[in-house]
């Protein structure tokens, strides 16, 4: 917050001055950042998941793995349609930060931060969950095959670190992406309220 307290300072010191600072794009560094951070980590995320499903579309055509059932591709295929929904929702995500305006009065892009931030609020209440689910139905599908007739401990080991590694991912590694994420967008809203009341204050 380095940045808006050396802005602060001279809208107190000259308040003539301050109506000309009236852009977001002249907020703090950290806030800019913030920005990017979202924005990135949903476009890289969602080219991330496209390559996966590219990947995974490749095995099932030319992997050679001479699985019996028709289930089996199924579940493959479910994959490749998880990473693919999972895609979609973050290139949407991402169009929605990156249609919020800078050009905008600081009042104004509050208001498009805010809206943003209780979309993204519902999304993370389904999506993460209902993605587990699904992802863990279509591994529990692929196992059938793949563990059929195998040693009963040796497959047993393999459901355990299957499930321990989707709870450890979820519940750790989601959780914690989620407060990163969630602190970022907190960081900008009050950085951009606090410049709202400078203004409201200068008025």
């Amino acid at each position: 917050m380095q940045d808006f307290d050396a802005l602060k300072k001279i809208w107190q010191e000259e308040p003539g001055k301050a109506r000309q600072i009236s852009s977001p794009a002249e907020l703090s560094s950290t806030s800019q950042r913030n920005r990017r951070w979202l924005k990135n980590t949903q476009l890289i995320g969602a080219i991330g998941q496209i390559f996966t499903a590219a990947f995974i579309t490749w095995m099932i055509f030319y992997g050679n793995f001479g699985f019996k059932f028709w289930y089996t591709y199924l579940s493959m295929s479910l994959v490749v349609l998880l990473c693919l929904m999972q895609a979609a929702f973050m290139f949407y995500t991402y169009g929605k930060i990156k249609a919020i305006d800078e050009s905008l009065s600081p009042a104004e892009h509050l208001r498009q931060w805010e809206e943003y931030y209780a979309i993204r609020k519902k999304q993370l209440t389904f999506q993460g969950p209902i993605f587990t689910i699904l992802l863990s139905v279509v591994i529990g599908i692929y196992y059938i095959e793949i563990l059929s007739g195998r040693p009963f401990w040796p497959s047993l080991i393999i459901v355990v670190v299957t499930i321990a590694w989707i709870l450890f991912a979820y519940f750790y590694l989601g959780k914690k992406s989620i407060k990163k994420e969630t602190g970022r967008l907190q960081s900008i809203i009050d950085e951009l309220k606090q410049v709202e009341e400078q203004f409201s204050t200068n008025d």
